[in-house]
């Protein structure tokens, strides 16, 4: 008897399909945005290159999100190989916040708040980069100007395995948050205004190194969206 193929989850498909349907006229879009730019249909006023150069970056925006949909499907598959390696998450962590703090959306100033200087995961590499790219860069933006983000990293040694949890949330917050239950956080709250999948692919990651990851949040405008207050990770130790 032929094996019948296992279909695929129906998130999974539902977002093959919207980058199929997305990217479709997305290509020529851009192509006719750069014909424009270029000055192969005429010549352009300045209001008309301005107003092109605006449409050129709300398409690129769409872009992304069509390239994090098609990353995010074969993570929702369970198709993805990882490469496993140990990773000084400090390290990590530590080359990751200059980029991110000084990104041209918003400048917020981010602290590393390290009191177990080496603590090592098997992970990889990439991968957790991009995890906590994401999560630095959607926590900044909750942040008031004046604020500073706080990322702390603390063993958890009752743990079996040991376990490394790392905390974000502003200053003011982080102390407060280092010290709440895993019981009592929140799942991670991963679809927000302006940032794409780009937490659902930090969560699919996370999980994938047999981790979990949780927000705190306080009740939004919609009831159905909380305002997250930060994030709490937490990682086998190698």
């Amino acid at each position: 008897m032929a094996e019948t193929a296992t279909p695929a989850p129906r998130k999974t498909l539902l977002l093959r399909i919207g980058v199929h349907e997305c990217r479709g006229p997305l290509t020529p879009i851009l192509g006719y945005l750069r014909m424009l730019q270029t000055g192969r249909a005429g010549d352009l006023t300045d209001m008309q290159r301005r107003i092109l150069d605006e449409m050129e970056k709300s398409a690129a925006k769409l872009r992304g999100v069509v390239e994090e949909m098609e990353e995010l499907s074969p993570l929702e598959a369970g198709s993805v190989k990882f490469t496993y390696a140990p990773i000084d998450l400090s390290a990590l962590i530590a080359q990751e916040i200059p980029a991110v703090a000084s990104a041209p959306e918003r400048e917020v100033p981010i602290r590393l708040i390290d009191q177990s200087p080496t603590v090592m995961v098997n992970g990889d590499l990439a991968r957790l980069k991009k995890s906590f790219n994401s999560l630095l860069f959607s926590y900044r933006l909750e942040l008031a100007p004046t604020d500073e983000l706080c990322v702390a990293i603390d063993r958890i040694v009752d743990d079996n395995p040991p376990a490394v949890r790392v905390t974000i949330a502003s200053a003011e917050r982080v102390e407060q948050l280092r010290r709440i239950p895993e019981s009592e956080l929140s799942p991670l709250v991963e679809f927000r205004s302006g940032l794409g999948y780009r937490l659902s692919i930090a969560r699919k990651i996370i999980e994938k190194h047999g981790g979990r990851i949780f927000s705190q949040t306080e009740p939004g405008r919609d009831p159905e969206t909380p305002k997250p207050l930060g994030a709490v990770m937490i990682l086998p130790e190698a």
